[in-house]
């Protein structure tokens, strides 16, 4: 990324924020972890059982 600014004092703020693929994939992750999740309680649940 490049920037051209005058000579002189600046302040300069950069905020970093996700990009709608980067956060459309976050979720995706975190529904997968929660799917881990659920199978593996329902599976020693059902293990337990018999």
């Amino acid at each position: 990324m490049l920037i051209d600014i005058s000579p002189g004092r600046h302040i300069l703020m950069l905020e970093f924020v996700d990009t709608p693929i980067v956060y459309y994939s976050k979720l995706i992750s975190l529904a997968s972890y929660l799917g881990i999740i659920v199978l593996v309680i329902s599976t020693k649940k059902t293990k337990g059982h018999k």
